[in-house]
């Protein structure tokens, strides 16, 4: 399978109800301004809230809905059995405040990501590699209010720089589970970061600790 074939975009997975709690709340949570990613600082920082496996309990209720959407939805991605979230992230990036390049888990991990677009005016690009490495722009994904973008967390990434619109809200959900079809369809074969499986959250949860260290 091509690397682009493993990003997949729904723009009906979030009910319009809960996306429009979201965009009215979500500027009521408290946010901070450093580095929170999983990997190395690599001199971009911006204003992010992470919720870890620890306290998702304690995540606001509509941020919670949206993932259980996707459970509801996961037959649209394959056979995959139940999901198990295992970090939460709220991006908040302006024109002069932007993220890079990066991956949401070690490479070897075999978890997934969901970016819930909620406000701004760009989308997200993906990547063969990290560009200092030579990596080049496999698949671009357009913004859309509501717009779910799921994809491996091994995978490179980026939310694009504000045009206009500041600031962008995403939210990013790092999941796992088990599956069947779903992982053996969609693995990334031939590639050094290969997904064969989605596994239980508390090994992707102690793989993204790892990776972050």
């Amino acid at each position: 399978m091509k690397l682009e074939d493993s990003v997949f975009v729904f723009d009906d997975i979030v009910p319009d109800w809960v996306y429009d709690n979201i965009f009215k709340d979500i500027a009521n949570i408290p946010v901070t301004f450093g580095h929170s990613g999983l990997g190395p600082y690599q001199g971009y920082t911006f204003f992010s809230k992470v919720w870890t496996r620890e306290d998702l309990d304690q995540m606001p209720w509509y941020l919670s809905a949206a993932f259980y959407a996707l459970n509801d939805s996961r037959l649209r991605l394959g056979d995959v059995t139940n999901l198990e979230l295992c970090q939460t992230q709220l991006n908040v990036t302006t024109k002069n405040l932007t993220g890079n390049v990066h991956l949401d888990a070690g490479p070897e991990t075999p978890s997934w990501t969901m970016v819930h677009l909620v406000a701004g005016d760009t989308g997200m690009d993906f990547w063969t590699s990290h560009p200092e490495n030579g990596g080049t722009v496999i698949k671009e994904v357009d913004y859309k209010d509501n717009r779910c973008i799921i994809f491996p967390s091994n995978l490179h990434h980026r939310g694009l720089p504000c045009k206009e619109v500041e600031p962008r809200i995403s939210v990013g959900y790092v999941f796992g589970g088990e599956s069947t079809n779903f992982a053996k369809q969609n693995n990334l074969a031939g590639v050094q970061r290969i997904l064969h499986r989605v596994v239980p959250a508390r090994t992707v949860a102690a793989d993204i600790r790892r990776a972050d260290e």
